[in-house]
């Protein structure tokens, strides 16, 4: 705040000549913050025109009063304007004490005000306003360091002060035209959680990472999402059947569907649950006897797809002796089949093993 300069001795004779007030003001008041009244906490600079002995630092301490040199009572200041504020003290040395004084009230320092922002905000608590008075609804959420993952970014409840009424703002109108509207002491921001923060989705079994994965706050959470969120199925899931349970019913997709089709897009609900499981191939295997150069069990797969000439290539391939027109498919509970691999190869045609399947290959006589 700029002060009012060394003024000629010639001058208060001319000030009264021409009628004016022997009040002056260091500061226009136009300068200051709109409307402001003093409150606990300013600083005030107080002189009096040829009267150095009683320019004083004033602070308006508890109660809205201040103490003045000669006076001996404090003086209430607290709610009036930078005017009044003068023009009181004008009075008080005017009564008895002064002739006539010419008084000079400063604002030097601004009790500190602030607005503020709880919630699901980074930094919540008090946001200072400024000096200058002026703090908009966009600097206060930037102050605030903005919004937490919890937050609805669609429910930033504005209450203020002066009225109590409530305003709902959005992130984007806060960052557009509607972020400029001005605070004022005591004001309140919150940012609401979002309906969806508490919802989780279970997912568990076969799966990298167990346990819930949270619904964003748009609320969509789409299920090949989730299955990425936790990590991705583990070698020994089941593929084929990815269950989906909501409520009472479940729901039954392959993970080819999951990636690749419109099941993985299926928006899931808070309480959901997924469940991958077990392979039922693991630790199934085929039996390869015979005349091939590693005999014995060949693990299946984990999806369960072992052909023929795959379990006979795994167990070394044909042994020197093998006949190939010969190999024999015994299955649990059926009868024994008998195929020509040279035949099966100029086809094209694949023999699916199944879990306990036995192949043994002939040898030859020549």
């Amino acid at each position: 705040m700029k002060k009012t300069l060394s003024i000629p001795c010639l001058f208060p004779v001319l000030l009264i000549f021409l009628g004016f007030s022997s009040v002056l003001s260091a500061e226009p008041e136009s300068n200051l913050r709109e409307g402001y009244r003093l409150r606990v906490g300013d600083v005030l600079d107080l002189s009096i025109y040829r009267e150095s002995d009683l320019a004083r630092v004033l602070v308006i301490g508890r109660g809205g009063k201040v103490s003045l040199e000669l006076i001996e009572q404090p003086v209430h200041l607290e709610g009036l304007t930078r005017a009044q504020a003068t023009e009181r003290i004008r009075e008080i040395y005017l009564d008895g004490y002064l002739k006539n004084p010419t008084v000079n009230l400063t604002v030097t320092q601004y009790a500190q005000e602030s607005v503020g922002v709880s919630g699901q905000v980074n930094k919540p608590g008090g946001v200072p306003i400024p000096d200058h008075g002026k703090l908009d609804l966009l600097a206060a959420m930037t102050n605030a360091g903005w919004l937490t993952a919890l937050a609805d970014p669609k429910h930033i409840e504005l209450q203020t002060a002066a009225d109590g009424k409530s305003t709902i703002y959005s992130v984007e109108d806060i960052r557009g035209g509607r972020g400029s509207r001005l605070l004022q002491p005591g004001d309140q921001v919150i940012a609401h959680i979002s309906r969806f923060a508490l919802d989780v989705v279970s997912v568990q079994g076969e799966v990298n990472l167990k346990g819930n994965v949270s619904i964003p706050n748009d609320g969509k959470l789409e299920l090949a999402t989730v299955i990425e969120n936790a990590g991705g199925p583990t070698p020994l899931a089941d593929l084929s059947s990815i269950k989906l349970t909501r409520g009472a019913r479940d729901y039954f997709y392959s993970y080819a569907e999951i990636r690749n089709g419109k099941a993985g897009k299926v928006l899931l609900q808070g309480g959901d649950r997924v469940y991958l499981k077990v392979s039922p191939y693991v630790g199934a295997s085929v039996s390869i006897l015979g005349a091939v150069n590693k005999s014995g069990p060949v693990p299946l797969p984990v999806d369960g797809k072992l052909h023929l000439m795959q379990a006979i290539s795994l167990a070394g391939d044909f042994s020197d002796l093998a006949n190939r027109k010969k190999v024999i498919l015994s299955r649990p509970g059926q009868q024994p089949f008998e195929y020509d691999t040279k035949k099966l190869a100029e086809q094209g045609k694949l023999i699916w093993l199944l879990p306990d399947d036995v192949v043994t290959v002939k040898e030859r006589w020549f």
